[in-house]
């Protein structure tokens, strides 16, 4: 199968892996990673990186999280 585009990726993690997980993407921006602000989604915190190939990846959370 030939895939030619690629619409939405989701990531899960295992129960109990938040903390790693915030702890990792807090770090992209102490790496230089630019994080952008998105407008706002009600309920949830929302940014978003861009990959080395210029692919937009959207991290949020549920605004109670963390």
């Amino acid at each position: 199968m030939l895939v030619r585009r690629i619409d939405h990726v989701q990531l899960a993690m295992p129960a109990g892996g938040e903390d790693r997980a915030r702890a990792f993407y807090t770090g992209l921006r102490a790496a230089g990673v630019a994080v952008g602000e998105d407008e706002p989604l009600p309920g949830y915190r929302r940014v978003y990186v861009d990959d080395p190939f210029g692919n937009r990846i959207e991290l949020l959370e549920p605004a109670s999280a963390g």
